[in-house]
């Protein structure tokens, strides 16, 4: 578990990518949306 601008983020146990991700939080009219980037699926 990770914390991402106060959002807790789980991944399994044992995730892995051979790809860099990058987790982001915008806020949208009071809303929070999650961002991941560098996902590809292979």
């Amino acid at each position: 578990m990770s914390i991402v601008n106060q959002v807790k983020v789980y991944l399994p146990n044992g995730f892995e990518s051979p790809f860099p991700l990058t987790i982001s939080v915008q806020n949208l009219f009071g809303l929070k949306i999650l961002n991941l980037t560098g996902w590809k699926l292979v």
